[in-house]
């Protein structure tokens, strides 16, 4: 197995004005400097779209794995507004309740104090993700994902108070960093992911950087 820092492109970890480590694994270095895809020879744009999509989704899935060994327990902050089996992107949260609790709340988090968006929280723990990890690499509004891993069970109702309190998207992800060891946060145009952390030996622990000599 290839390990996933030969995939991408590494920009990190740095510290951020928070006080936090980010660590961005950009992935559409790994497929060239062609913006529109993969070029595959002889095929159509559709297809080497296609192949794009299928190897950044799986470069993603291996990513989540890499973390959820070391940090089994998961937890997902998604929008919840035309998000589901309708349509070409998110996941289909009807079937999610089904799985698991989902809590659906309005947060000015996504949105404004005085305007506030839907917003919800699934708490997966060792479950499968089953298809979430697509917000890893789909960033189109109104899918947005936020990814809460740790090592022991995750509180539900500490995201929700989070998720009310928080005056925008950085202070949530801030008050998410200060609770839980590992945040993962997709970047803009499906081009990275981010990884954020209080604690930079959670990159080597979990495969994505080299452990510093001693």
């Amino acid at each position: 197995m290839v390990p996933i820092r030969d995939l991408v492109r590494i920009t990190g970890p740095r510290m951020e004005p928070a006080r936090y480590y980010s660590l961005e694994l950009w992935l559409t270095d790994t497929f060239g400097p062609d913006s529109q895809g993969l070029r595959v020879v002889n095929a159509t744009a559709d297809v080497s779209q296609a192949v794009r999509r299928a190897a950044l989704c799986g470069l993603a899935v291996d990513i989540l794995r890499c973390i959820r060994d070391q940090y089994p327990n998961l937890a997902v902050v998604f929008r919840d507004k035309n998000n589901d089996s309708d349509t070409d992107f998110g996941v289909d949260i009807q079937t999610l309740r089904r799985l698991t609790d989902v809590v659906t709340i309005e947060s000015g988090a996504f949105g404004s104090r005085s305007r506030p968006k839907p917003c919800s929280v699934a708490v997966l723990d060792l479950m499968d993700p089953f298809g979430l990890e697509r917000g890893l690499i789909e960033t189109v509004p109104p899918c947005e994902y936020v990814y809460v891993a740790s090592e022991q069970g995750i509180d539900r109702e500490a995201i929700v108070a989070a998720v009310k309190e928080a005056t925008d998207e950085d202070d949530l992800i801030r008050r998410l960093v200060e609770t839980y060891p590992v945040v993962l946060v997709p970047g803009a145009d499906n081009d990275y992911i981010n990884i954020l952390t209080f604690d930079p030996r959670v990159y080597s622990r979990c495969g994505l950087l080299e452990a510093p000599a001693r």
